[in-house]
């Protein structure tokens, strides 16, 4: 029935899903899913809820406040299109969305990688670094580290096309974490995927936002789930020979120590299960004592194939 589904995680920030909504045309082969994470009464009138009133709009209000990874598994379950979209609510979509994406879905590809536009909160242009235009221009002559940072260092599931089948056929779901829950799916789906295609044209609007999550303050909880995250996909890359760094861990391990001695041993135990917190305590150390400064966007792409 639906080519596309397109889901959208929400909390708390209705006026700006308003906005992502408005920038989709709803057609009858688009499947549109609104799942909301436990959003605050005394922000959100849900009597006024975007799409409320709209029939072509699947609204879930999930109650557990699990985040949104478990709000885009809800979404995943419902999904019935043949390719899946990802899309941050305070995102939204470039005009000609449709036209982008009727040009490469009849590929074989199991995913398709397109380009942001990355924007301040005004909606003027944003200047800072970003990554995917990064991979585009500066691996140009590098095949095979283009290749791999699409397939592993794209974190993001928006900005994407995934081809439905594919999500199914391998089971992909995202972390129930509090933060970084799109890194492991993304990673996985890489890994996964047969054919990857990337192609440098505009395809979603991405806000840089001072009050998202990623530019929030993190709490005990967020830091630990990170440490989580990081050692998770350390030992799945490991284990099946894909080249990769501990770098990101060993350096989120040692600021969790400056910050606080007793988190730290807590983030140990968290993570033991990739290797012995002795081990993890003493690479950490090492980390530090080792590290080199590395400038720009690669920064941490310990990765023979991207030097």
């Amino acid at each position: 029935m639906f080519k596309y589904t397109i889901i959208i995680p929400h909390r708390n920030c209705p006026d700006l899903l308003a906005r992502c909504i408005g920038s989709i045309e709803l057609r009858d082969d688009v499947q549109l899913i609104v799942v909301d994470d436990n959003s605050s009464e005394y922000v959100v009138d849900f009597n006024a809820f975007p799409g409320k009133d709209d029939p072509r709009i699947t609204l879930i209000f999930d109650k557990s406040g699990k985040g949104a990874g478990h709000a885009r598994n809800i979404g995943l379950e419902h999904a019935e299109g043949d390719w899946i979209v990802f899309a941050d609510a305070d995102d939204f979509f470039t005009e000609d969305m449709y036209g982008t994406m009727e040009k490469y879905t009849d590929s074989s590809a199991d995913i398709i990688c397109l380009r942001p536009v990355d924007l301040n909160e005004d909606l003027s242009r944003h200047d800072g670094p970003s990554k995917i235009p990064y991979y585009l221009s500066h691996f140009d002559g590098k095949p095979e580290a283009k290749e791999y940072m699409f397939r592993y260092m794209a974190s993001e599931p928006w900005c994407k096309l995934f081809n439905a089948g594919f999500v199914r056929r391998h089971k992909l779901a995202f972390d129930e974490t509090a933060v970084a829950n799109d890194w492991g799916f993304s990673a996985r789906a890489g890994y996964h995927a047969s054919k990857i295609e990337w192609h440098d044209v505009p395809f979603y609007c991405y806000v840089h936002r001072a009050a998202s999550l990623c530019n929030s303050t993190p709490g005990e909880r967020q830091l630990l789930d990170r440490a989580w995250v990081y050692a998770s996909l350390c030992s799945f890359m490991h284990e099946r020979g894909i080249i990769w760094s501990d770098d990101a861990l060993f350096r989120h391990l040692y600021s969790i120590l400056m910050k606080s001695p007793k988190v730290f041993f807590k983030a140990l135990d968290r993570v033991s299960f990739y290797k012995g917190k002795t081990e993890l305590a003493w690479s950490t150390i090492l980390w530090r004592l080792t590290r080199k400064r590395r400038m720009g966007l690669g920064y941490y792409f310990n990765c023979p194939l991207c030097r």
